[in-house]
């Protein structure tokens, strides 16, 4: 009974070894468990922040490169706009859709953005800009060639307005040409002092100044056709030695305006001139005392209204 009771003891002492010994060996494999799981979270936990830093890095590359590409396109429309700043102002504007397409992609990228939604606005602009780029150039060689047809039109213009000037100048001379010539001409002036016969009515050249009744004065008017036909005043001024204009009446009756001067005239003789050549003669009788007429050299002078038109001269002993 004893035997039994201790053997009893021994078995349960036994029994109660081995259950702590498995309880000491779940334990363990529990531990091993944890420790393989804790190591595998910390291993997955690791793998994860690595990609999550690896995604961050990669998102801010991306926006950096997408900043760097905005940066580079407004640079380059910054530059075209100052470089055609005279024709830049004709496309406002495509311009100011240009800033404002850049203004929203620089939002979204200070925000949660999304890289292919961005790259495409970019895109986007980049299309606008380039069509900018294309307008301005199209604009610049438009305008370049407005400047060559301006050129082209101002040396043009200053050619004519040349042979114009030219033109005119030779106008001028000609009609300073034509006004020289159609002036009446006198020739084959001849002067000369007369007294009558005592029988008859023939008369004598006479040349003593104290014995000279009349000046005898014939002339011929000559051809031409660039004077209007019509009726012509010529006008004698006979000046003796001493310079002064025979004349029997000292009143402006016997004056004239020549060239803004009043002349006074000795004869005066209207013709119904007709372009064709016509002989003249005329008189001048001295009424006064006989020593009016002086010894010495007279010179005739002919005018017309415009011109002078001949001269002759004669002498008295």
């Amino acid at each position: 009974m004893a035997d039994q009771q201790q053997n009893q003891q021994q078995n349960n002492q036994k029994n109660n070894g081995n259950k702590k010994k498995q309880q000491s060996g779940k334990f363990i494999i529990i531990i091993v468990l944890l420790a393989i799981a804790t190591v595998t979270f910390v291993l997955l936990y690791m793998s994860e922040k690595e990609k999550a830093d690896m995604f961050l890095q990669e998102k801010k590359q991306q926006k950096e490169m997408l900043e760097s590409e905005l940066d580079s396109l407004m640079a380059q429309h910054n530059e075209v706009k100052q470089e055609y700043s005279a024709l830049a102002d004709s496309l406002s504007k495509k311009d100011s859709i240009i800033q404002e397409n850049a203004k929203e992609i620089d939002r979204l990228l200070d925000v949660q953005w999304n890289y292919v939604k961005v790259q495409r606005k970019l895109e986007r602009l980049r299309e606008i800009a380039q069509g900018y780029l294309k307008d301005i150039d199209s604009l610049y060689r438009v305008n370049d060639q407005l400047k060559e047809e301006n050129i082209a039109i101002k040396n043009q213009l200053q050619e004519e307005r040349l042979k114009a000037r030219e033109l005119t100048e030779e106008k001028q001379v000609l009609n300073e040409r034509v006004d020289k010539a159609a002036v009446l001409r006198a020739y084959d002036i001849e002067a000369m002092g007369v007294r009558s016969r005592w029988f008859g009515d023939k008369e004598t050249v006479e040349d003593k100044a104290r014995r000279v009744e009349k000046i005898k004065l014939c002339f011929t008017i000559g051809e031409n056709s660039l004077v209007s036909p019509g009726q012509k005043d010529i006008f004698i001024r006979i000046a003796r030695p001493d310079n002064l204009i025979l004349t029997n009446v000292n009143t402006d009756e016997y004056a004239f305006e020549f060239k803004g001067d009043t002349l006074q005239y000795t004869l005066k003789k209207t013709i119904n001139y007709q372009q064709t050549a016509e002989d003249h003669c005329l008189y001048w009788e001295n009424l006064k005392d006989d020593d009016y007429l002086l010894e010495g050299q007279y010179v005739v002078t002919l005018f017309s209204r415009r011109e002078e038109i001949g001269q002759t001269s004669f002498t008295f002993r």
